[in-house]
C-alpha cells in the first residue's frame, strides 16, 4: 500500500487535502484522484470513508469519525493499519464531514478534495455542499467530486479554463434564498445582471464557450461542472 504522512503539529501550506466519506465512491475512483493530486497529499478517511481509502490500496494519514457505520471487521482492519484515530461520539452537533473538514482548514491547504460526499443520501449530499461556504470564507479552494460533477461554492466569482474543464456542463446555483447580480462571460447563455432564486432554472445546464469563463455576483453561489 501506498502511505501519506504528516505532522500533526505541522501546517503544510500548499497541499491537497483529499476527504473521503462515506458515500458513493468507488476504490477506483479514490485511486485516480490521488494519483492525479498534485504533491504533497495529505489523504483523511471520514468514518467509513477510511474503510474505502484501504480498498483503493492506500492508508490514510488520519481517520475521524464516529465509526458507526462500519463492521467491527472493518473496524479492526482500519486499527491493524495503525492509522492515527480520531474517534467522535455520536451524539454531537456537526456531522463526520463537517469535523473532518474543520480540521482540515485549521491547516490552511491549498486545495481540499471531498469525495463520497453524494449518493443516495440527499440529506447528506445536500449538507456537505453548503460545508463548502466554510472554506469559501477562508479563501480555500475546495471540491466534492464524484465520477459526474465538481461542485463548489463561490464568493464573489471565480474563473473557469476550458482546457480544465470538468464536464460539459455548468450549472450556477444560488446559495440561500437567492442569487442576485449574477455576471456570466464567456458561455454559450450569457448572464447580465440576472436576479434568481431555487424556484427556477434559469441558470442551470450552460455550457463553457470561449477559453476562458468568469462568473461573478452578489455574495455566494454554488458552482456545478457536470458530465452526462
Amino acid at each position: 500500500m501506498r502511505e501519506t504522512t504528516m505532522k500533526n503539529d505541522t501546517k503544510r501550506d500548499g497541499d491537497t487535502w483529499i476527504l473521503v466519506a462515506g458515500g458513493t465512491v468507488s476504490p477506483a475512483f479514490i485511486r485516480r484522484v490521488f494519483d492525479e493530486a498534485k504533491p504533497p497529499v495529505i489523504l483523511i478517511g471520514v468514518d467509513r470513508g477510511t474503510v474505502k481509502i484501504l480498498d483503493a490500496g492506500l492508508i490514510p494519514s488520519r481517520a475521524v469519525g464516529d465509526f458507526d457505520s462500519v463492521s467491527r471487521e472493518e473496524w479492526e482492519r482500519i486499527c491493524a493499519q495503525k492509522i492515527h484515530v480520531e474517534k467522535l461520539i455520536p451524539e454531537k452537533d456537526d456531522t463526520d464531514t463537517e469535523h473532518a473538514l474543520r480540521y482540515a482548514l485549521a491547516e490552511r491547504p491549498r486545495r481540499i478534495l471531498c469525495l463520497g460526499c453524494t449518493g443516495t443520501r440527499l440529506d447528506q449530499t445536500l449538507s456537505s455542499i453548503g460545508l463548502l461556504k466554510q472554506a469559501a470564507d477562508e479563501g480555500v479552494e475546495a471540491f466534492i467530486l464524484d465520477e459526474n460533477n465538481r461542485v463548489r461554492v463561490v464568493r464573489d466569482s471565480c474563473t473557469l479554463h476550458k482546457k480544465e474543464a470538468f464536464g460539459k456542463y455548468v450549472s450556477v446555483l444560488p446559495y440561500g434564498d437567492r442569487l442576485e447580480h449574477l455576471y456570466m462571460k464567456g458561455f454559450k447563455y450569457p448572464a447580465e445582471d440576472v436576479s434568481t432564486d431555487f424556484s427556477v432554472s434559469l441558470t442551470v445546464s450552460n455550457e463553457l464557450s470561449a477559453k476562458v469563463g468568469e462568473i461573478r455576483c452578489d455574495g455566494y453561489c454554488i458552482v456545478i461542472e457536470s458530465k452526462d
